[in-house]
């Protein structure tokens, strides 16, 4: 039987600059699934090449393939209107450019060449960290990812791969199984929970990983303060967590992989908000982790932690 990768190819060049690669190769039944090798990451002033493959098995008589960019994301219980990828352009395997027509805000149809292949390519934008859109700066990305992938309509069932092309000293967290000791590759096993996992990326991640109950919990943090501030929040938090085990017989739930990530942003730039996930939480807030503002930080942390039982499981 056949087998389809999704490759979503990522890499961080600059400021609210992020060049995305959507790759997706299709196989023969017969035949093993043949490795998708990423286009080079371009420079920064040139739209961004991004392999976003689909080969048909008769390329000249299956319709043209689409790209679309979602309206709303997993958790978010409303319409939103992300329209944040920009450059946009398809190449065949050899890199000649193909036809695009978009008609609509949030697709474009491609015209594939006599090979078959799709390879889609965009620039993202983001400027705002918060538990729906994505935001981008020069140390650091919070993205949610139905507001920075694209996919390809129609495939939506089939497994995916991210790979983060990162650079040097960044590090990257997500409730994703990785598929390499870097942790820079993730997979997921279908496009609903792919964009169901939000990725922290940058050079200040502070990680805190503790067991309980048989299961792993990861806090990666960003913040601007002192470190002895983060320790204290992180101890706040698996008290929290504790706690929230307890009206539950002190059972936590079956995470997959047994972890669960808190993905925390705590600096300036940041909106304040918090988004439930499958296996992780997005925090963001502009507030210190002292005082007051260390107190709501941690409203936050036991309100979302809480929906891994209610609205996740229940």
């Amino acid at each position: 039987m056949s087998k389809f990768i999704s490759l979503y190819h990522l890499g961080v060049v600059g400021l609210l600059g992020l060049p995305a690669t959507v790759l997706a190769q299709g196989t023969p039944a017969a035949a093993k699934p043949a490795a998708a090798k990423p286009a080079a990451v371009p420079a920064a002033s040139k739209p961004a090449a991004t392999p976003g493959v689909a080969k048909p098995a008769d390329a000249a008589a299956a319709p043209a393939p689409a790209a679309r960019q979602a309206a709303t994301g997993p958790a978010v219980r409303y319409a939103v209107s992300f329209l944040n990828a920009y450059y946009v352009i398809a190449t065949d395997g050899g890199g000649k450019l193909l036809p695009i027509s978009r008609n609509d805000p949030y697709s474009w149809d491609v015209k594939p060449g006599a090979d078959g292949i799709v390879q889609f390519s965009y620039t993202l934008y983001g400027d705002r960290s918060d538990g729906t859109y994505a935001g981008i700066d020069q140390q650091h990305a919070h993205l949610n990812l139905p507001a920075t992938l694209c996919y390809a309509q129609g495939l939506e069932g089939r497994a995916a791969e991210v790979k983060f092309e990162l650079p040097a000293g960044w590090k990257a967290a997500t409730q994703l199984r990785a598929l390499g000791e870097d942790r820079a590759t993730f997979a997921a096993p279908n496009l609903q929970y792919l964009m169901d996992s939000p990725v922290v990326l940058g050079t200040q991640q502070t990680l805190h990983t503790w067991q309980d109950g048989g299961r792993t919990f990861e806090m990666a943090t960003y913040y601007s303060g002192s470190a002895s501030e983060v320790e204290a929040f992180v101890k706040k938090t698996q008290q929290v967590v504790r706690e929230a085990a307890g009206i539950f017989g002190g059972e936590y739930p079956a995470f997959d992989y047994g972890r669960y990530t808190f993905l925390a942003d705590y600096l300036p730039e940041a909106s304040g908000d918090g988004m439930e996930h499958r296996n992780s939480t997005s925090l963001t807030s502009p507030l210190p982790l002292h005082d007051e503002g260390a107190l709501r930080n941690l409203g936050t942390v036991s309100h979302e932690f809480f929906h891994s039982y209610n609205t996740e499981r229940l």
